[in-house]
């Protein structure tokens, strides 16, 4: 998880974590803040407390989720990798099925769903891919490419990972970048 001044979402996404019907000892939760470290980090360390799962927290002084996600991946040791944002809730079954769903050299990619405040859960676009198309079979990457817009909510076998790295120059675009430079080397989602 990078976070770069986390607010209360913050909380909810690991509150959200520690409520995984997987069990505890089979993930561990790497947390990087990136950018200013004061007021952040005794928050950060605070919430941190309050769960029971395993983690690792980083601070870098560099701000950019690009940043942190590369030292993430660097110094996290597990075969299987999963990159969520600050501000995700994801539900109590999210990291057991993608568990259950892992195969080498294949993503798993979980469904997304938008909310907030003023608006209830409804599926955004990756959401609506995956509810429409759930029963396809797709006969190549071009077919999925809207699950590849985005790193976060999929499981990724570390060895992918192996010769790609988030690029840091970039501001927008970060994540469809890094799938693209990924695309060769996955099997299947």
């Amino acid at each position: 998880i990078p976070s770069h001044k986390p607010g209360d979402y913050f909380t909810r996404c690991l509150e959200s974590l520690d409520a995984q019907d997987l069990d505890v000892s089979l993930y561990k939760v790497y947390i990087a803040l990136n950018g200013p470290q004061h007021p952040y980090e005794d928050f950060i360390l605070e919430t941190l407390s309050k769960t029971s799962f395993n983690y690792q927290y980083f601070h870098i002084e560099t701000s950019g989720v690009s940043n942190a996600r590369n030292l993430l991946i660097a110094d996290s040791t597990e075969k299987y990798l999963v990159f969520v944002d600050d501000d995700d809730k994801v539900s109590k079954n999210f990291l057991r099925t993608l568990y259950l769903l892992r195969h080498p050299n294949s993503i798993v990619a979980s469904n997304v769903q938008s909310f907030s405040i003023e608006d209830p859960i409804s599926p955004n676009y990756v959401g609506k891919f995956i509810d429409k198309t759930r029963k396809t079979n797709f006969k190549n990457l071009y077919e999925s490419r809207k699950l590849l817009s985005s790193a976060t909510a999929k499981l990724f076998p570390r060895s992918i990972l192996t010769d790609v790295q988030f690029d840091t120059s970039l501001k927008v675009g970060e994540d469809s970048y890094f799938m693209a430079c990924l695309a060769p080397s996955i099997i299947n989602i």
